[in-house]
């Protein structure tokens, strides 16, 4: 109600900071919504957002890296494939944990009804992010679209993040670095400012967190 991404949610564990350790983007969307559509269809529409738009970020960055046709459709074959991927399970104990697995892996539609819709939804994020990269790079055009969408892919999943940050390291080095250099700076730079209302609280308080290690 105050405009503050982080504050204090009573209502589980005794109280626990609700925005603070987690991925702000994928909540702030359902609160957009929810000004307009009821809280339960919002909620709703974003959990499968991700997973609707993951083919399509997949055809989007074939297009961005000028793949030959029909590899842009093939990315968005895969991408779809991989939605249904549920491991091959099997029998046993070890099979058993195979297949639980699956549901937590991120990505695919068991994750995604597991509850990891933002990391599928930071998926499909940092695929439209890789190829408006390698879009703005070729052409010097509409450099600020992978800047907002890096800072999207951030605030929606740290994980898939580092992945699509050693992806763009990869599409810069293919596409004259040197020349590039400075652009790219500038791509990730603005990207990062603008998740800094959520990631320098995070690092400022980050000894509060759970070692996952």
């Amino acid at each position: 109600a105050q405009g503050r991404i982080a504050g204090w949610a009573p209502d589980w564990y005794a109280g626990f900071p609700a925005g603070q350790f987690y991925f702000p983007l994928p909540a702030l969307l359902i609160v957009a919504i929810d000004t307009l559509l009821p809280y339960s269809i919002a909620f709703k529409l974003v959990t499968a957002v991700g997973a609707i738009a993951l083919p399509a970020a997949a055809y989007a960055f074939g297009r961005g890296l000028r793949a030959p046709s029909p590899a842009p459709a093939l990315f968005a074959v895969g991408a779809t494939i991989f939605l249904f991927f549920k491991g091959d399970p099997g029998t046993g104990v070890e099979s058993t944990q195979i297949a639980g697995n699956q549901h937590i892996m991120g990505g695919n539609l068991a994750s995604n009804f597991a509850g990891e819709y933002s990391f599928t939804l930071a998926l499909a994020l940092g695929l439209f992010f890789l190829g408006a990269l390698a879009y703005s790079l070729d052409h010097r055009r509409k450099l600020w679209l992978p800047a907002v969408l890096l800072g999207a892919t951030v605030m929606s999943h740290l994980v898939v993040a580092m992945f699509v940050v050693i992806g763009a390291v990869i599409v810069w080095l293919a596409r004259r670095p040197r020349r590039n250099l400075g652009t790219v700076a500038a791509i990730g730079g603005v990207g990062a400012l603008l998740t800094a209302v959520w990631t320098v609280p995070l690092l400022s308080t980050l000894g509060y967190t759970t070692d996952m290690g």
